[in-house]
């Protein structure tokens, strides 16, 4: 077995660096589900209600049906879409159609267009639902705001400055809202009812927070970053960064697994770093697996407990090869 060091130990929590490449309960790649179109891709999510995938692809999102692995739909006419999310209790959709400055509100079951939104910043990328306030909030990193709307009417609410460039986003339900500002190595906490920035963090020696994730009953948030690639743990109730723990270059998604209590990372380079927390102040890398270059968006269902990323060949890493797009499912089954 190889020893990893971890990069830096804030306080007492332990990180055991040690990747278990051997043995049978590993994850692997189990299948690979072809999609056609050719050009990039960015966030993909699980549907859980009727159990569907949701994948950007420039132009379109396309929705594949996770009983069969199938493609059964087709949001089309796009323009550089980033983001999807959803909002069960209107059975209604919303993407972020970033190159067009717009947002797209969907019926869920039928994935017909409802109402295209004009959003309120430049080029909206990540987009959430927060179910304490039932509002949808895109965030427009060229114009360093959030647009919110109102998820049952598709009405835009307000527009909220968050003093920096946002990437991802998660809500913890209680009206609370935690925001990577990748720019400014910052994690920003926005009250849903006020809208009112409540606490910014720095994330030092943390550097260029893209991917979060929350583990909510042991108020911990998880901020991977680029530029020092490293997973930042953070007590979520102080903004203390309790830890930093090694990962791959060029990070783009986190997912928690609350059940197995794993955290997994996909990274640029094509690599899939899998934790297991042990407890909320101890942590282990389990394994490193193998994916392909710029698999670096992930969905996860927490059903199955599957993971799906969004892959494809390239030529010398700069072209997509034609015909290559597809997604790999990633599991121990």
């Amino acid at each position: 077995m190889k020893k990893v060091l971890f990069l830096i130990l804030l306080s007492p929590i332990f990180f055991t660096g040690v990747d278990a490449q051997q043995g049978v309960n590993q994850f692997k790649i189990l299948k690979s589900i072809p999609l056609p179109g050719d050009g990039g891709w960015d966030y993909s999510i699980v549907d859980t209600v009727y159990h569907r995938l949701f994948v950007t692809h420039e132009t379109m999102v396309q929705v594949i049906d996770l009983h069969t692995n199938k493609l059964v739909g087709t949001i089309s006419e796009l323009n550089g879409v980033h983001g999807v999310t959803f909002a069960f209790p209107f059975n209604h959709g919303f993407l972020s159609n970033g190159d067009a400055n717009s947002i797209i509100m969907f019926d869920l079951k039928t994935l017909k267009v409802i109402k295209k939104i004009k959003s309120t910043g430049e080029g909206p990328d990540a987009i959430i639902y927060d179910p304490y306030s039932k509002n949808v909030y895109a965030f427009n990193g060229d114009s360093r705001s959030a647009t919110v709307i109102n998820a049952e009417n598709g009405e835009v609410v307000t527009t909220v400055d968050l003093e920096g460039s946002p990437e991802f986003a998660v809500a913890d339900g209680k009206g609370g809202l935690f925001v990577n500002l990748e720019k400014e190595s910052q994690l920003l906490k926005l009250n849903t009812t006020t809208f009112a920035i409540e606490n910014k963090w720095n994330l030092a020696p943390g550097e260029g927070p893209t991917a979060l994730a929350l583990d909510a009953s042991n108020h911990r948030l998880f901020s991977a970053c680029r530029g020092n690639k490293g997973m930042s743990v953070i007590n979520e109730m102080n903004g203390e960064t309790l830890a930093i723990l090694p990962i791959g270059q060029g990070v783009d998604a986190i997912r928690y697994d609350a059940n197995r209590h794993l955290i997994f990372v996909s990274n640029k380079d094509g690599s899939l770093d899998i934790f297991h927390q042990e407890s909320a102040d101890k942590y282990s890398r389990i394994q490193v697996l193998k994916t392909k270059y710029h698999s670096k968006t992930m969905a996860f269902d927490p059903k199955t407990q599957l993971l799906y990323l969004a892959s494809a060949d390239f030529i010398n890493k700069k072209s997509i090869k034609p015909g290559s797009f597809a997604i790999l499912v990633v599991g121990k089954k």
